[in-house]
């Protein structure tokens, strides 16, 4: 793994960060005995990609993060191994690309307001996930430091999404818009 980092005043950074993992007896499902099989190590595979992360703060009251990541992985049958399903599940179980921007703005002494998008490129499985894009948004109010009262919403673009797991069972994520009351005590 490697890093940069480049501070460009108090206004403004940007992150990178590399890397490269090679692993090896990865958990597999071995076809023998049957009906079932049986749990081994027979899996081998790389990983590589990076991150890009931007942060500016163009006024005091208002900053901005963006990110992008990258993710490659390869895994393969190692030996006399039979989980090619398994290796493929790894390979591709994964979103290759993703990317998001948070904005956080102060609006008054005890108001600000924030919003979150993100972009998640497809999971391509035996049971694929499209890519999604989706949008949260907060709104609070902080009357005294204990107290925050917050109206959030998210995932704003879509009425629902999936996010992993085969078409058959697994949930999809809903738009949501709640209030909520924080206390804190200090």
């Amino acid at each position: 793994e490697a890093g940069l980092r480049y501070l460009g005043g108090r206004r403004w950074s940007a992150d990178l960060s590399l890397f490269f993992n090679d692993y090896e007896h990865l958990r597999s499902t071995e076809a023998e005995p049957p009906p079932f099989g049986r749990l081994d190590n027979k899996l081998r595979g790389e990983g590589h990609g990076g991150e890009l992360a931007l942060n500016w703060r163009p006024f005091d009251a208002l900053r901005l993060n963006a990110s992008y990541s990258y993710l490659q992985l390869d895994v393969k049958v190692d030996g006399d191994g039979t989980d090619t399903r398994g290796a493929q599940t790894a390979s591709n179980g994964s979103p290759r690309h993703q990317a998001s921007v948070l904005a956080s703005w102060q609006l008054a002494p005890a108001w600000s307001l924030s919003g979150f998008a993100r972009y998640v490129d497809e999971i391509d499985t035996s049971a694929p996930v499209p890519n999604y894009t989706e949008l949260d948004l907060h709104l609070s109010w902080r009357p005294w430091s204990a107290l925050e009262l917050r109206l959030s919403g998210q995932n704003l673009l879509d009425a629902q999404h999936p996010e992993y797991g085969p078409p058959a069972t697994r949930g999809e994520l809903q738009r949501a818009v709640f209030a909520e009351f924080i206390w804190a005590w200090k």
